[in-house]
């Protein structure tokens, strides 16, 4: 499976909270930021979102859109639906793999 394609704009602060929340469950993603109106982008996100700017906004590997989601509702629905595209925090794993012995 391929990765999300994240469409953001720098200066949203919605945006900002998912991307924090995409980088802390490495979550696999493509950022597309859509700041500038006549990028290509932007238009795929206006075609998607049927006229509209709205960030941000998710598209799946199998055409699945989630226009500004949640981070909490988003995270929870990649790891239900989409489970190969989000991984546990490092910190989990270094957990789990700890040598026998360290502390």
């Amino acid at each position: 499976m391929g990765s999300i394609r994240f469409y953001y704009r720098n200066n949203c602060a919605h945006s900002q909270m998912m991307l924090a929340a995409f980088k802390k469950y490495q979550v696999k993603y493509e950022l597309l930021d859509v700041s500038q109106q006549n990028s290509e982008q932007a238009i795929r996100l206006i075609e998607l979102t049927k006229g509209y700017l709205s960030v941000p906004t998710l598209e799946f590997p199998e055409g699945e859109i989630l226009i500004e989601p949640g981070v909490n509702q988003c995270i929870q629905h990649i790891s239900i639906n989409y489970p190969d595209l989000l991984q546990k925090p490092q910190s989990f794993w270094q957990t789990l793999f700890k040598k026998k012995g360290q502390s």
